[in-house]
Order: structure tokens, then C-alpha cells, then sequence
């Protein structure tokens, strides 16, 4: 069984791995990270590519279990608010675990 679920959501995880996208979470106690891409291209992504639109605004998540999923937006503003969400949900938990 693989941490992803297609060669497409391998390649975008691999993109997180440069520290280039905004971050929040921790898989360690939120058991949630997500990394927030912003635009990528379907030329970012090369041979890989699967079913990826021309571009899309893209949010990848690994969870406590090395999983990883991605979550695509057709506009900066669905993503912004996508993102937003993750970010306030963890600020959330933190201060409930303090």
C-alpha cells in the first residue's frame, strides 16, 4: 500500500519538500500538515501530470499515519479559504492543548 494515491498526489507532495508553501499543523499532535502550494502549473508536474487540470490552486496533506492526500482549487480564493480554515482549526487545537 502506498502513502499516495496516484503519481500525481507523489509529485505534488514532492513539491512541498523544498519548504517553498505556507504551512500549519503537526502530524505529531494534531496529527494533520498541511502545505499550501498556491498555483501550480500541469507543466510542474511533468510525466506525472494524471488528471491534474491546465493549473489549480493545491493544498497537500500528510497525516500521523505518513498518508497523503491533496486538495484542489480552481481559484486563489477557494484555496485562500481552504487554507484558512486548516489554519485556524489548528490554532484552535493548540490552544485547547495548552
Amino acid at each position: 500500500m502506498s502513502k499516495f494515491n496516484s503519481d500525481r498526489d507523489e509529485a505534488l507532495y514532492e513539491l512541498c519538500l523544498d519548504g517553498t508553501g505556507e504551512v500549519t499543523g503537526d502530524v505529531l499532535t494534531w496529527g494533520f500538515h498541511f502545505t499550501g502550494l498556491g498555483r501550480i502549473d500541469r507543466s510542474d508536474l511533468g510525466d506525472r501530470a494524471g488528471d491534474f487540470p491546465d493549473h489549480a490552486w493545491v493544498i497537500v496533506c500528510e497525516d500521523s499515519r505518513g498518508f497523503v492526500t491533496t486538495s484542489m482549487y480552481s481559484s486563489a480564493a477557494g484555496y485562500e479559504h481552504a487554507f484558512a480554515a486548516h489554519e485556524k482549526a489548528y490554532a484552535e487545537f493548540e490552544q485547547g492543548a495548552a
